[in-house]
C-alpha cells in the first residue's frame, strides 16, 4: 500500500503519493522556476473568444489536446460570469471533463497552470499515466487565481487533469506552462533515430576507409 501524503498550502489542499522523491508540487510560480528554470507560457491570448482548445503553443513548443467526455472546452475573454476569471490579459480556457490529456513534442520536467473557479471538484494531475507520480489538487478560494504545477527528474512525455466528478461548472485555465526547450530532452523515439543515423553514419565512414 502506497504512503500518502496530505499538504495543505494556504488555500489550496494537495494529496500526493511519495513513491517518487523527484515528484514535486509547487504552489507558486517562483517554486516551480527554482525547480525546472525558464518556463514558456501558453497564454490563450491567440485564440478567439469561443473557439475550442484542441492543441497548446508554449511559445513554439506545441502539445496535442484530447478531452474526454468534454462538457465545456471553450476559451473565454476576461471572466464567464460564473467565478471562471483570465489571470493576465484578457483570454482564458474553461474546461469541464472527464479528463483531459496534454501530450508534448518534446519531453519536459515541468508542468504548472493558474486556475480559477475550482470550487465543486478537484483535479488529479497525473504524469504519463503513472500512478506513483500524481496528485489531487483541491482549491477553497474559488474567486481568484492561484498557482500549481508539478516538476520531476525524470522527464516525462504527457500529462492527464482527471476531475474527480462530472459536473457542468469547469474550471477556468490560463497561463499554462512548461519547462522551456532549454530543460527538454528528447522523446524516447527521436533519441533512438538519432542513435540509428548517428552509428549508419559511423559504418559508412569505416567502409569508406577501408575501400
Amino acid at each position: 500500500m502506497k504512503n500518502a501524503k496530505i499538504i495543505a498550502f494556504g488555500t489550496a489542499l494537495v494529496a500526493a503519493t511519495n513513491a517518487s522523491a523527484a515528484f514535486v508540487t509547487h504552489t507558486t510560480e517562483s517554486s516551480f522556476r527554482s525547480a525546472v528554470g525558464n518556463i514558456a507560457f501558453e497564454t490563450f491570448e491567440s485564440n478567439n473568444p469561443g473557439t475550442s482548445i484542441t492543441s497548446l503553443d508554449f511559445e513554439g513548443e506545441e502539445a496535442q489536446v484530447t478531452t474526454h467526455y468534454a462538457r465545456q472546452n471553450r476559451v473565454h475573454a476576461v471572466t464567464d460570469n460564473h467565478g471562471a476569471i483570465a489571470h493576465e490579459g484578457d483570454n482564458f480556457w474553461k474546461l469541464s471533463s472527464a479528463s483531459v490529456t496534454i501530450e508534448f513534442t518534446q519531453q519536459t520536467t515541468g508542468f504548472g497552470f493558474y486556475y480559477s473557479d475550482l470550487e465543486k471538484v478537484g483535479l488529479i494531475v497525473t504524469i504519463d499515466n503513472d500512478e506513483n507520480r500524481s496528485t489531487t489538487l483541491i482549491d477553497r478560494n474559488p474567486n481568484t487565481t492561484d498557482f500549481f504545477a508539478v516538476s520531476d527528474d525524470q522527464a516525462f512525455s504527457s500529462i492527464t487533469i482527471t476531475w474527480t466528478r462530472q459536473t457542468n461548472d469547469g474550471v477556468g485555465f490560463d497561463n499554462i506552462a512548461i519547462a522551456t526547450p532549454q530543460q527538454l530532452l528528447p522523446t524516447p523515439g527521436a533519441t533512438a533515430l538519432l542513435a540509428t543515423a548517428g552509428l549508419l553514419s559511423y559504418r559508412r565512414k569505416r567502409t569508406n576507409s577501408q575501400s
